[in-house]
């Protein structure tokens, strides 16, 4: 360790001389000042070699790695005036930052942290006995697919880099068009640094592009020719019924239906102040109350119910939520797994949309989640007859957060706790300081970059809640919530910087007794199900099918 210190502290001496040799980069300086600043205050308080070693030795070997890389930038002041010099020196400044900004915290991790304990220990033994490691066989297909699709991915980072300074407009559209034959034909190489760039920058406007592209417009009036097709699609409003889900005094009221039974309808269109939520419902067949208006026409209304002797009678509820980042996408776009389920399983899926951050920043996605989940359980045999006997939760991402949080507050409010949940590469910590060996794959990550973990937070939270709450940061929760927790199926993909709270929520879990299993796949990225198509990667419905082995296993 005090080897590796002294190499870091000559490697940034040598760095500020490069700095001082050339006024070109006098905000890249500025920045490096205070890397430098950060760094200087750490080796102050001389824990490296009290603290965690584990995590803390990592993290000091990749400042270290990114401080030579920075080296090589500089050394040659002649060349320092390029922009395309000058964007790696940026692009390598910010991984320095986001390292030298939370090495103390991988130093003052407790030494019982599950992600700093060795393999053999016991608490390890016993994630490896629930855990099934899925590989696939063809790794040279597999890996050409994930090349091809970061490609496409990367270009529409370059684009939407360039374009999100503008507002919706033909001028955007024509600047969008020419881009596309530019990154992708003229200068690839220069897509792949403005790429870079994005991923550093963290710009939540480009971000939103990028993840909403899926629905936009245009994209969204071809995108469901690649979903599979379904004979039951509809969208639903419900009213907001419950008490708001931050209120503490809720439980001897969520369980009274009102008297008059109209209050509870849902609609097929939302209201004038749009405080209904909107509940997309895949299924193989219309449900009970529903039938098909015309035969030629995908439009339904709700009517009696179906009393014919061959009618399904569905007592299970699946509920979806979608992931996004907490700031993008919709039910919509993620009909591109959600549909083959709901046609393979013949069940029903309800996958509901919620309010985004920034504009509506925590508790108001949480809160539609919470009152769409309210709902269902009390009324959807009365407006869709479906009986809730067993309820399922599913979710990905920042789906699976928020699905894990409402969990959390059914067992706070003494209400129904869904009988399992199925939380696909999660999102389950906002603490950000409690780092772990995952988050620090952020910095080359082309999904979760190390631009995006501090602009989602701020955008969620915007400072005004504690992300040690449960309901914002699941895995730090009492232990006593942890007494009534379901059982609870995990998908981790392990090129995914959040997979490292995953397994640490495993653990509690799993030391408070409840039943657990973990599906991994060591070569998937976060977001593997939003890609498992034709267009990006076809190798990743193995992993989509795979849920439906699971789910079937749950509905049981």
């Amino acid at each position: 360790m005090e080897d590796l210190e002294k190499q870091i502290s000559e490697s940034f001496i040598l760095n500020h001389k490069y700095f001082t040799q050339t006024n070109l980069l006098t905000n890249e300086a500025k920045d490096y000042k205070r890397v430098e600043e950060l760094l200087q205050e750490f080796m102050s308080l001389n824990i490296c070699k009290t603290g965690n070693q584990i995590i803390g030795g990592l993290c000091l070997e990749n400042i270290l790695k990114y401080s030579k890389i920075l080296e090589k930038h500089l050394e040659n002041p002649k060349k320092i005036h390029k922009k395309t010099k000058r964007e790696k020196v940026t692009i390598t400044l910010t991984k320095l930052h986001m390292l030298v900004a939370n090495i103390k915290y991988c130093f003052v991790l407790d030494s019982d942290d599950f992600d700093c304990l060795p393999d053999e220990h016991e608490r390890k033994l016993a994630i490896r006995a629930v855990t099934t490691r899925i590989e696939f066989e063809d790794k040279k297909k597999l890996k050409k697919e994930i090349d091809d699709f970061y490609i496409k991915y990367n270009l529409s980072k370059a684009i939407f880099a360039r374009t999100s300074e503008y507002k919706p407009s033909i001028w955007r559209n024509l600047l969008t068009g020419w881009l596309l034959i530019y990154y992708s034909v003229i200068n690839k190489k220069k897509a792949k640094r403005e790429a870079a760039l994005f991923d550093s920058d963290g710009n939540i406007e480009s971000m939103k592009l990028l993840w909403n592209v899926t629905e936009s417009k245009l994209i969204s009036k071809f995108l469901p020719i690649t979903f599979p097709s379904i004979n039951f699609n509809k969208v639903i409003f419900i009213p907001s019924l419950s008490p708001h889900v931050l209120d503490s005094q809720i439980s001897s009221s969520l369980n009274q239906n009102p008297e008059n039974s109209d209050l509870t309808k849902p609609s097929e269109t939302q209201n004038h102040n749009h405080s209904r939520i909107r509940i997309r419902i895949l299924s193989s067949v219309p449900l009970p109350k529903f039938q098909q208006a015309n035969q030629n026409s995908s439009i339904f209304k709700i009517c009696l119910p179906n009393t014919s002797s061959d009618s399904k009678k569905y007592e299970k509820l699946i509920i979806h939520i979608h992931g996004g980042g907490f700031l993008g996408q919709t039910s919509f776009s993620h009909q591109i797994y959600t549909r083959k389920w709901a046609n393979i399983l013949n069940e029903p899926i309800f996958s509901v949309d919620y309010r985004l951050a920034p504009e509506n920043p925590f508790p108001d996605g949480l809160d539609d989640i919470w009152q769409a989940y309210t709902w269902l359980v009390n009324h959807s045999y009365e407006h869709l007859g479906v009986n809730p006997k067993k309820i399922i939760l599913v979710g990905d991402s920042a789906g699976g957060n928020i699905l894990t949080c409402l969990t959390l507050k059914c067992i706070q409010a003494g209400f129904r706790i869904p009988d399992a949940i199925f939380i696909i590469y999660p999102g389950l910590s906002f603490k950000i300081e409690h780092i772990s060996k995952g988050a620090l794959l952020s910095l080359n990550d082309q999904i979760l970059s190390h631009g995006i973990y501090y602009v989602i937070r701020e955008a969620y939270l915007q400072g005004k809640y504690s992300i040690d709450d449960a309901l914002v940061s699941p895995s730090h929760c009492p232990d006593e919530l942890l007494e009534n927790f379901p059982k609870t199926e995990m998908l981790i993909t392990l090129n995914d910087p959040l997979y490292g709270d995953t397994m640490r929520f495993a653990d509690r879990l799993i030391r408070h007794g409840k039943e657990v299993h973990i599906t991994e796949y060591p070569e998937a990225m976060h977001g593997a199900l939003s890609f498992a198509n034709d267009q990006g990667i076809p190798m990743f419905s193995r992993i989509v099918d795979d849920c439906i082995r699971v789910l079937k296993d749950l509905l049981k």
